[in-house]
């Protein structure tokens, strides 16, 4: 039996959600296998997939880039927190490098501005960010361009490459501790159910989906950078596909 972990955006969810897709997971379930997400979203987001696609069956959600690791009912089964760096320094290096707000997500959740920038509810400064814990899962940027991120990036790995993981995915980065990465929260995941690694399976389409794609066999959407696509050795036009050639391998299409 196998685990499929899927990413989300620009994976599972390409080319919207039809029948086919939702029949394709729920057969892939049905023959004894796992399927669920990897994501660098936090393990909240699992709400509005509920709300949203209140079809789409899951077994487990690696939240986080693989930081955070819940079930299907959103109950934690484990979790990483990176406390090499302490959440306020590197929130006043992001701002310092030009990223327009820092979503700081620990034991707390907070949006963060300069101290000067206007702030709405819910958000608040630099000087206002709590100092106290000081690790935290995952702290995330969005810039205006692919290339800002780029440039962001690299001031990451010069100033923390040997204590922070940054994750770029567009013009977004994820930055998680040094050891985390989706193949790192998928061999979590498989400890956790009691599954070996060679029963790992995994698709993605983005540059924060390599580790996982290159750990273990994977494939990569066709509308996937290119990077990717040669990470994975081959290619899907969609996760229903994947699905349906996987269960034909197990005599099970």
């Amino acid at each position: 039996m196998k685990i499929l972990g899927s990413d989300f955006d620009g994976t599972l969810n390409f080319g919207g959600f039809e029948e086919s897709k939702y029949e394709a997971i729920r057969a892939w379930r049905a023959a004894g296998n796992r399927f669920g997400l990897v994501s660098g979203r936090g393990p909240s987001y699992l709400n509005h997939l509920r709300e949203e696609y209140p079809r789409l069956e899951m077994d487990f959600f690696v939240a986080y880039n693989g930081a955070f690791i819940v079930d299907a009912e959103g109950t934690p089964l484990d979790t990483t927190l990176c406390e090499t760096v302490p959440a306020a320094e590197l929130t006043e290096a992001l701002l310092d490098w030009g990223c327009p707000e820092v979503f700081v997500n620990g034991e707390g959740h907070y949006t963060v501005r300069r101290d000067g920038d206007t702030v709405a509810e819910g958000e608040c400064t630099l000087s206002e960010l709590p100092r106290d814990p000081s690790c935290f899962h995952q702290i995330s940027v969005c810039l205006d361009s692919v290339d800002e991120a780029a440039a962001v990036t690299r001031k990451l790995l010069d100033t923390y490459g040997d204590r922070l993981n940054p994750l770029q995915n567009g013009r977004c980065i994820d930055i998680v501790a040094s050891s985390v990465h989706k193949a790192y929260g998928l061999r979590r995941l498989a400890a956790c159910l009691g599954y070996a690694e060679t029963d790992i399976l995994t698709v993605g389409d983005n540059l924060n989906d390599l580790d996982m794609l290159k750990a273990f066999p994977s494939y990569a959407m066709e509308n996937g950078v290119e990077e990717v696509k040669r990470a994975a050795g081959r290619t899907v036009q969609s996760v229903t596909d994947l699905i349906r050639q996987e269960l034909a391998l197990q005599g099970k299409a």
